[in-house]
């Protein structure tokens, strides 16, 4: 019988979501040696290597078997974003079955034929981790669901803005997901009758991450950090690297950054495959992942 016995460094696959504007983009590409699959506009000015805006669900699977199959010293490989990406997605699904929208496909069955594009991505990234030892970063932005639970009051959270079949196929096949906002300044003011209120005054300028599950947004981690972390990718690095510790044995968990729960919010190019075709600005000169020179 084989036993393995503590932990393993390997590569990272990382699911980060928030509100538009909030630097997601940016946060992936201080990666370092990253190549960004583009869905959607809007990379320009971030500066990472990244591939032509991919405007179908072909073109990015082409990408996905170049990055397996041709020669390339990228360590990470980012989706810019998922919610773009699951309309690739909808898009084949309905040219496959002769429908204008997913929604006139009956019963939800649109939905569960995109899982089984989803399932074939995911293995895609799967071969580039095993095969190439890539790291892989998923970005998306977020929404606001009202979550109803038979003890509890209603209360709003935020989460990736998907579907919610391959929202929870996607979370649970990642090592960590986090949720990333402004800091917010609230104040509580008492209203009588054993009545309080929360208010937000003002928001601070400090755009950080939610690591860990809280009432106002899902996140979660596989390995010991802090539960709120500033937004830089370097700073999700070390806490990868105290995690493990010396000798690949746990480390104790590292002094929290001053933590606020997350409040509840109250209001709501042509494609190519060719790798040959990048934007190279220098990006990829910058520190490997750990794991990489293991």
């Amino acid at each position: 019988m084989q036993v393995i016995k503590g932990m393993k460094r390997r590569p990272r696959k990382v699911l980060l979501y928030g509100t538009h504007g909030i630097g997601k983009t940016t946060w992936a590409g201080q990666a370092g040696n990253v190549i960004v699959l583009a869905t959607e506009a809007g990379g320009d000015d971030a500066g990472a290597d990244r591939s032509p805006v991919l405007r179908d669900l072909g073109s990015f699977n082409t990408w996905l078997s170049d990055l397996a199959t041709q020669p390339h010293d990228y360590r990470w490989v980012a989706v810019d974003t998922l919610d773009w990406l699951e309309k690739l997605i909808f898009a084949a699904v309905c040219q496959s079955e002769g429908k204008q929208s997913i929604e006139s496909i009956g019963y939800a069955k649109g939905y569960v034929y995109a899982l089984v594009h989803w399932d074939f991505i995911l293995k895609s990234l799967e071969n580039l981790i095993a095969g190439r030892g890539m790291g892989v970063i998923l970005l998306a932005h977020s929404r606001i669901i009202k979550i109803e639970e038979p003890d509890l009051d209603s209360y709003n959270k935020y989460e990736p803005d998907l579907d919610r079949r391959s929202c929870g196929l996607l979370q649970e096949w990642c090592d960590e997901v986090f949720f990333a906002r402004y800091r917010v300044n609230t104040i509580s003011k008492d209203e009588g009758f054993n009545r309080e209120r929360t208010r937000v005054v003002g928001q601070a300028g400090d755009r950080m991450v939610y690591t860990c599950e809280t009432p106002g947004a899902f996140a979660k981690r596989r390995i010991r950090m802090p539960n709120i972390i500033p937004l830089d990718f370097s700073v999700y690095l070390q806490a990868i690297k105290d995690a493990y510790g010396a000798n690949g044995n746990p480390a104790p968990i590292p002094a929290p950054v001053e933590q606020k729960p997350a409040e509840s919010p109250t209001e709501p190019a042509p494609p190519s495959g060719d790798i040959a075709g990048l934007i190279n600005d220098g990006s990829s000169k910058h520190p490997t992942p750990e794991w990489a020179n293991q």
